[in-house]
């Protein structure tokens, strides 16, 4: 009975699950970079000054602040009536959860330029190769 209500036995599971695998290991080093370069403080891209302002103004973490706005661009996918998939919805919530669990994971790079120089393009390097991987 259960097998007519839910697709239990359908063949794209192994798929979907390799799939999802690949896509969280992007994530995951999609959120390492970003916090990567903001916490270099030598400037990010305009997607991440826009959730940090947001973050900084509402009191709520950065991937609070990243879910936030991938959830009001989505919102307006809908309502445009464009597709989505299920990994449309999957970046809008691992990677603002990735960002807040990584955080406390990216060693503080202090006052050195050098250090934040080799943090920012670290985490440019890591989100170039983040991105082939998504």
């Amino acid at each position: 009975m259960l097998d007519s209500v839910l697709i239990l036995r359908w063949p794209g599971w192994r798929r979907f699950a390799l799939d999802f695998l690949v896509i969280q290991i992007g994530f995951f080093l999609f959120a390492t970079s970003i916090d990567m370069v903001v916490q270099s403080d030598l400037g990010t891209g305009p997607w991440t000054v826009l959730e940090k302002g947001l973050a900084d103004r509402l009191s709520i973490s950065l991937g609070q602040a990243s879910i936030a706005v991938a959830a009001v661009v989505i919102l307006m996918d809908v309502l445009l009536r464009q597709p989505l998939g299920w990994g449309t919805v999957a970046n809008m919530i691992f990677i603002g959860l990735w960002v807040d669990f990584l955080k406390t994971f990216i060693p503080v790079v202090g006052d050195s330029l050098w250090a934040r120089i080799a943090y920012l393009l670290l985490g440019t390097f890591i989100q170039g190769f983040a991105t082939a991987t998504i």
